[in-house]
C-alpha cells in the first residue's frame, strides 16, 4: 500500500492526509541557492573555455559540463523530493526522503526511538520482511538514510517543526496496535 496515503489523527492531533511535511531548514534552503549558483558559474566556465578553442579550453570545458550534468542531475533530485514525507497508514509507516522511498509493515516493527544528536533522526527499528520497500533515487550512493536499512530512519531536519508530532504519532500507533485502524477514517471524521 506505499501508494495508498492516508489521514494520521492522533488525541489532539490531525495530520494532513498526505502526511507530515516538514519544511527545508534556513540552511538546507541556502545550501542549495548555493549550489545552483555553482552550477550556473560551471556553465558559464564551460562556455568560455569551449570559446577559447585551445585543447586546454575544451579539456576545462568537458570537466566543467561533466560537473555541472552530475550536479545537475542532484539538484533535480533534490528539488523534487524536499522536503520529504512520513505516513502513516493502517498497514505501516512510508517514509520518502532525498535519496529513498521506504515501506516498513507495522508487523516488522520492533521498536521506535529518536535520537539526539547535533542533527536529530527518528528511528524505527524493524526486521526485514518481504512487506518492506524500499526505492532509491540516486541509484548506489547511499546517504545515512540507507545505511541504517531495515530500519527507517528519518531525518528530522527535513520534518521541520513537525518532527516531535511524528515520533509522538509513531510511537503511539507503535504502543497501541489496536487503535490503528484510525489510521483509515477519512479526514474530520470521529
Amino acid at each position: 500500500m506505499i501508494g495508498v496515503v492516508r489521514a494520521m489523527f492522533l488525541p489532539g492531533l490531525l495530520i494532513r492526509p498526505e502526511g507530515i511535511r516538514g519544511s527545508p531548514s534556513r540552511t538546507d534552503f541556502a545550501l542549495t541557492v548555493i549550489l545552483a549558483l555553482v552550477t550556473l558559474f560551471c556553465v558559464g566556465f564551460a562556455v568560455v573555455m569551449a570559446g577559447d578553442g585551445s585543447a586546454t579550453g575544451w579539456i576545462l570545458a568537458l570537466v566543467a559540463a561533466v560537473f555541472t550534468v552530475v550536479v545537475g542531475w542532484f539538484l533535480i533530485v533534490l528539488l523534487r523530493l524536499a522536503p520529504g514525507t512520513l505516513v502513516l497508514t493502517p498497514s505501516g509507516i512510508y517514509h520518502r526522503s532525498l535519496v529513498l522511498e521506504h515501506f516498513v509493515p507495522w508487523d516488522t516493527v520492533v521498536d521506535v526511538e529518536a535520537t539526539d544528536a547535533p542533527q536529530p533522526w527518528i528511528t524505527v527499528k524493524a526486521l526485514p520482511s518481504d512487506g518492506t520497500r524500499e526505492r532509491r533515487h540516486t541509484g548506489r550512493l547511499h546517504a545515512f538514510e540507507g545505511q541504517a536499512l531495515p530500519f527507517l530512519v528519518a531525518r528530522t531536519s527535513w520534518l521541520g517543526t513537525n518532527a516531535v508530532p511524528a515520533y509522538q504519532a509513531i510511537r503511539y500507533y507503535f504502543d497501541h496496535p489496536d487503535q490503528r485502524f484510525q489510521l483509515h477514517r477519512p479526514p474530520g471524521r470521529p
